[in-house]
């Protein structure tokens, strides 16, 4: 497992398949991991200046708002962030 750290050095490096493979780690499914899964990959996107992908990925990180640990405010503010630098 990388870093939040190192994972946005190959984002701004221009490493296509960091973001992707990012979004395919979001979980939906396992009440016992996904906050602390999926707040990190809101993190590490809030902290890149600006990351690129898919409409789909988008919607990915977007759909992170419709879920019970939105409510925490410090997910929302991540999530909300990761959205804002897309």
């Amino acid at each position: 497992m990388q870093t939040s750290d190192q994972l946005i050095e190959q984002i701004e490096q221009g490493d296509a398949e960091t973001v992707p493979l990012l979004i395919r780690s979001i979980i939906r499914d396992d009440a016992r991991r996904e906050y602390r899964v999926n707040l990190f990959i809101a993190f590490t996107l809030a902290r890149t200046p600006s990351w690129t992908g898919s409409a789909a990925d988008l919607e990915a990180i977007q759909g992170l708002a419709n879920t019970p640990n939105y409510r925490d405010p410090t997910f929302k503010q991540h999530v909300d962030d990761a959205i804002a630098r897309y």
